[in-house]
């Protein structure tokens, strides 16, 4: 009997900027359902800007209530960068240089908070390590351990890149569990250069982590054994599963919101209690 993961990613919902981006997610929201997963990951960036995300989660959860995915038994949902920062992909110009501007003087920390609190719910204070932090947290779903985290920056100027602090490493071993293990995380876990925004704008666009955020996260992979990797925040292009440390398979779903002409779809893992993991691509 295997376990049926469903991973979203990167659904970029603004009602104000683009109206189709509700209507998108909804319909993936639906797809999700009526494939009945025991549990739904979406994998971060469900918003595409803060300012999205006060507007908007209120009606993202009605709908997921609706569809019978918002609980904590049957969904987890990850912190990504647009869910904190005000960098959109989604709008008018002039929506996004008002979006861009509001991150000269936004604090990324009120953001987060407003995530977390919003999220509180599906993270029971027995699956955390920090009470009142929902990130790292480790779901006890049978044989499967589902741990979460938070890989993304602390300022705007860093908020492409992923990361792996200390911090969060020290606190997701503690509470790792199952004998098999997911960590759904927003960034890939690749070897990627840190650049500013500023940086990207100049020298091109870096996805992955630092070196030395890299290497902790390897090790961390290897030592709590680690089955998969969930993540997203690529919509197109590149590879979509590798494998990092010795055994621990990558899957990445960022397509979900067809950002960047990407066909909308989501992952469905086929989890076993031991042998390979099986993945396929679902289309919206």
């Amino acid at each position: 009997m295997s376990f049926r993961l469903a991973v979203l990613s990167d659904l970029h919902i603004d009602r104000e900027a683009d109206r189709d981006s509700w209507e998108l997610a909804a319909e993936a929201f639906a797809a999700v359902a009526r494939h009945g997963p025991d549990h739904t990951v979406i994998a971060g960036d469900t918003f595409d800007s803060a300012s999205a995300l006060e507007r908007d989660c209120e009606r993202v959860e009605r709908r997921l209530r609706r569809d019978g995915l918002w609980h904590r038994d049957r969904l987890s949902v990850i912190v990504g960068n647009h869910d904190i920062f005000h960098t959109p992909h989604r709008g008018s110009p002039w929506h996004r240089a008002r979006e861009l501007a509001r991150s000269v003087t936004a604090d990324a920390q009120e953001s987060y908070d407003l995530f977390t609190e919003w999220i509180a719910d599906l993270v029971p204070r027995r699956a955390r390590f920090w009470p009142d932090d929902p990130f790292p947290f480790c779901k006890d779903l049978g044989d499967l351990g589902l741990l979460g985290a938070d890989t993304t920056g602390s300022d705007t100027a860093h908020s492409v890149n992923g990361y792996w602090r200390n911090r969060e490493d020290a606190a997701a071993r503690r509470i790792a569990t199952g004998k098999r293990r997911v960590l759904a995380v927003h960034h890939p876990p690749e070897r990627d250069d840190e650049r500013t925004v500023v940086g990207q704008l100049v020298k091109g666009y870096a996805f992955g982590f630092p070196d030395n955020d890299f290497d902790r996260l390897q090790d961390f992979a290897e030592d709590v054994a680690l089955d998969v990797i969930a993540c997203g925040h690529i919509h197109v292009g590149g590879e979509r599963s590798w494998t990092v440390a010795r055994r621990t398979r990558v899957f990445r779903a960022g397509e979900t919101g067809g950002v960047h002409g990407a066909i909308p779809s989501f992952l469905m893992l086929e989890i076993p209690r031991r042998g390979a993991v099986r993945c396929r691509r679902v289309r919206i």
